[in-house]
């Protein structure tokens, strides 16, 4: 039987900031959001030329469930699928995960939302430092690591810095996509991202139109 893969929190931007991550596994299923002072990073080179809005595909919405609440933003997850909350998360470190229907293959989708309180005496952060660290902790555990350039632009009027990546899973030999925001709001890193099989492409469109939906509360 093939080992199943559980999707993994990249703990290695927490860790970076200054938390102390002992509280949470890192084979948890997890991510969050952050109460909405919208005002991200305005230095970061390329957020400045660009005007995308990335909107989800109206074609896709009934495969979307009700928006739901997290900690003063909104998201509509992918239908049928579960919330999960790690039972205590890392100091200054919000989570949630959605997770789709366990496959016979043990494989599930998922998409995940984290928020991480920047210390005060921590480094300058960016857009770029940011999600450069939350692709490093998922490139550790991958092999032949292809990441597309950076993209900016706005989700539900927050600004953002996108890639999409592949690689292969090192135990099961599974070929991987995913696709990773990051914003910074106030005194907060926001990731959110999806991981999923390359073989289940239906089912990555659907988690990233899912992230799309991502605004803050009126």
């Amino acid at each position: 039987m093939m080992k199943p893969i559980r999707w993994v929190v990249p703990l290695g931007l927490i860790c970076i900031l200054g938390c102390k991550p002992s509280s949470v596994s890192t084979e948890s299923v997890a991510q969050s959001g952050d109460n909405a002072q919208v005002a991200s990073d305005p230095t970061s080179p390329g957020l400045a030329e660009s005007n995308k809005s990335w909107l989800p595909d109206p074609a896709i919405s009934s495969q979307l469930a009700a928006e739901e609440e997290f900690a003063g933003f909104l998201i509509a997850p992918p239908k049928d699928f579960e919330a999960i909350r790690p039972p205590s998360p890392p100091p200054g470190t919000q989570t949630i995960a959605w997770k789709g229907v366990e496959r016979s293959d043990g494989t599930a989708p998922s998409v995940q939302w984290t928020a991480i309180e920047i210390p005060a005496d921590s480094p300058e952060m960016t857009l770029e430092i940011g999600l450069g660290k939350f692709l490093g902790s998922i490139r550790s555990r991958r092999q032949n690591w292809t990441e597309s350039e950076p993209e900016y632009g706005s989700l539900g009027g927050v600004a953002f810095i996108k890639k999409s990546w592949s690689g292969r899973e090192p135990f099961a030999q599974l070929d991987m996509l995913g696709t990773h925001y990051v914003a910074i709001v106030g005194n907060r890193v926001i990731s959110l991202s999806t991981q999923d099989l390359a073989e289940y492409a239906a089912d990555v469109k659907v988690c990233e139109e899912s992230l799309k939906t991502f605004k803050a509360m009126p």
